[in-house]
């Protein structure tokens, strides 16, 4: 990887890449490929990108089915910002485009709602409704969410849970809310009774968003929890394999210096067998001189009384010619 510096203008795409790969990966993977991530952008320079990852905290399962929601449904999720967009537009001015915008909305969100429920089960998470009332309760609030809110969902990068807006609560009180909604419709029906206004946003609407935040909170506590505790787990097997090969390699190690002695015991017997092989050998050479010089002079004195035995039966023949 080519190594960037903090301000490199390469380092926002980098980071942003990161992000897809860190909230597009299985929610059970999701703090093994944060650490890669911050490894591997540190490594190539990305101080800050680096830092950055590795502050991301693991999403609750309801946000981590809205990321995928956005990655394997894009086309719909698209309609549904853009459902949004006209629900900014209508709210203010026209109430019965108002109407209609929020009622392709709640379809799409309905619609939407089911893809997260299928998402959930394929991803081995419980699609309870605990958890589809926040992919619901977060679709809603998208409506007027920031453009950096909207920007993630699209990118199915949301690093946080959609807090409640204006849209969301008077979504609650029925999609009307009094002021200029209710003004526009009397002008467009002059002779029609007065509407009561629209009830104020009841109190227990906030009061169960946030019983289901806690309670989404409290999941998401208990996933790290158990992704923690799984952790662990493999790293207590990762340690006694550990230990199981270090023992391994140290009974190998003792049996190749119990082998190094015996062959360095049995090199030594064989130099000193080797060393009286060689004092024998050294012996029997001077014997072998010796019994040489030994046959030199009995051959020298057989030779002188051969010699001398040749002399005294010439003289014998000598002397018995003379008779």
């Amino acid at each position: 990887m080519t190594k960037r510096r903090s301000g490199d203008p390469a380092a926002a795409p980098a980071l942003e890449e990161a992000e897809g790969e860190l909230y597009g990966a299985p929610l059970e993977d999701f703090v093994a490929t944060r650490n890669a991530l911050a490894k591997s952008l540190k490594a190539g320079g990305d101080a800050a990108g680096a830092k950055a990852i590795a502050s991301r905290r693991k999403p609750t399962v309801a946000l981590w089915a809205l990321n995928q929601l956005a990655r394997r449904h894009r086309a719909e999720v698209e309609r549904f910002l853009e459902a949004g967009e006209t629900l900014r537009v209508a709210q203010a001015s026209d109430p019965e485009a108002f109407r209609a915008a929020r009622e392709s909305d709640r379809k799409l969100v309905a619609r939407l709602t089911e893809r997260a429920a299928a998402i959930l089960e394929a991803g081995g998470h419980a699609a309870s409704e605990t958890n589809l009332e926040r992919v619901r309760a977060n679709l809603r609030a998208a409506a007027g969410a920031s453009d950096e809110e909207r920007e993630r969902l699209r990118r199915g990068t949301l690093t946080a849970e959609i807090e409640p807006g204006g849209f969301e609560q008077a979504f609650a009180a029925l999609g009307i809310e009094g002021g200029a909604l209710r003004q526009a419709s009397e002008k467009r029906a002059p002779g029609k009774q007065k509407r009561a206004e629209a009830p104020a946003v009841e109190p227990t609407t906030k009061a169960k968003s946030e019983t289901l935040r806690k309670a989404s909170a409290a999941e998401a506590r208990r996933d790290e929890v158990h992704e923690a505790e799984r952790e662990a787990r493999a790293l207590r097997t990762e340690a006694a394999v550990a230990s199981r090969q270090t023992t391994q390699a140290q009974r190998h190690a003792e049996q190749a210096q119990q082998r190094h002695e015996r062959t360095e015991a049995e090199v030594e017997a064989a130099a000193r067998t080797l060393e009286r092989l060689r004092e024998k050998l050294s012996e029997a050479a001077s014997a072998a001189e010796d019994a040489a010089r030994a046959l030199a002079e009995a051959e020298r004195a057989e030779a002188g009384l051969r010699k001398r035995l040749d002399a005294a039966e010439a003289r014998a023949a000598r002397l018995r010619k003379k008779r």
